[in-house]
């Protein structure tokens, strides 16, 4: 075997390499973090004023993972009166398994089958309405 032949040889081989990459490349899913993605850049101003507004809450969020539900304990000084809000569990590596919950306070506690939720890592975003002034906070979960 000559070197016309080895340099032959290492070339179809890089470029098997190149071309399996990009077949894998191809058939993974890329999806945006948000399908309104564009949307929520240009009001991120209000999501941070909305983030400065919950300050000392995050820590008064409990969140527990129950045998079949989350359970979700609301801080008490937000029992009572009007509020309005979403629960959003966000899953970065799905955007299919996302799922958003009205927030349901009843008796201080809301909580969620885990049967409508996959294992896995989800972001919550707890965003909430209340006496017309914006909350915004984040946990991290690690549902099993």
């Amino acid at each position: 075997m000559n070197w016309g032949h080895k340099i032959t040889i290492a070339i179809i081989a890089f470029m098997s390499f190149i071309l399996y990459m990009v077949v894998q490349a191809s058939m993974r899913s890329v999806d945006l973090e948000a399908a309104d993605y564009y949307q929520q850049g240009i009001s991120y101003q209000d999501l941070m004023e909305a983030t400065k507004n919950a300050v000392g809450f995050e820590e008064k969020f409990k969140v527990s993972q129950e045998v079949e539900n989350l359970a979700i304990e609301y801080p008490q000084e937000l029992i009572g009166g009007s509020l309005q809000g979403t629960l959003h569990f966000f899953k970065p590596d799905n955007s299919k398994l996302d799922k958003r919950v009205e927030i349901n306070i009843g008796n201080g506690a809301q909580y969620i089958p885990l049967n409508e939720l996959s294992k896995g890592v989800y972001v919550l975003k707890i965003h909430w309405t209340k006496s017309g002034k914006d909350y915004y906070i984040e946990k991290t979960l690690n549902l099993e």
